[in-house]
């Protein structure tokens, strides 16, 4: 082997040169397949969610309903539904009941207190305590209560010493 000390001329070792009319047009080498692109293009993010409208959003989801479906997915065995029986009507309440509930009903006794002051009560209201104390009295008597105020003031007008003598305290 000889040995040859390297040079920068280019000799016949050395790559020939394109002339200058091939190098300009680019033709170079037509045999090497163009080169794919790696990645988006400088400014990608920008551009593609502008070129999204809301319109082609919208045709892309009514495309498939399975997406962005808000349906509950059940992850345990279906049970079955519970059966609840229908009650025909609330058991109605015996005289007695009825009559302490109409005696306690707050709104009865707040439009009896206006009636009382003298104001006047709207004709929704007037009827509805016409009905209800229809019913008091209706209920009032097949109870057997007396409704009227004839209570014995008597007791009012005896003396403290009197009261005791009274043979209607005895009994």
């Amino acid at each position: 082997m000889t040995r040859r000390k390297k040079t920068r001329k280019q000799g016949p070792l050395g790559v020939k040169s394109q002339p200058k009319n091939l190098r300009e047009h680019g033709a170079t080498d037509n045999s090497k397949k163009p080169q794919r692109s790696k990645g988006k293009p400088a400014g990608n993010r920008h551009a593609e969610g502008a070129a999204k409208s809301p319109a082609a959003t919208a045709a892309s989801r009514q495309n498939d309903p399975r997406v962005g479906s808000k349906r509950k997915i059940p992850l345990n065995a279906a049970s079955p539904a519970p059966v609840t029986a229908k009650k025909a009507a609330a058991e109605p309440l015996s005289p007695e009941q009825e009559f302490a509930a109409l005696e306690e009903n707050e709104r009865l006794q707040t439009l009896l207190a206006k009636l009382d002051d003298g104001k006047a009560l709207t004709a929704e209201d007037q009827q509805w305590v016409d009905r209800q104390l229809t019913r008091y009295r209706a209920l009032a008597e097949k109870l057997g209560i007396d409704l009227e105020d004839d209570d014995d003031d008597s007791d009012d007008d005896l003396e403290p010493w009197q009261r005791f003598e009274n043979p209607k305290d005895w009994v």
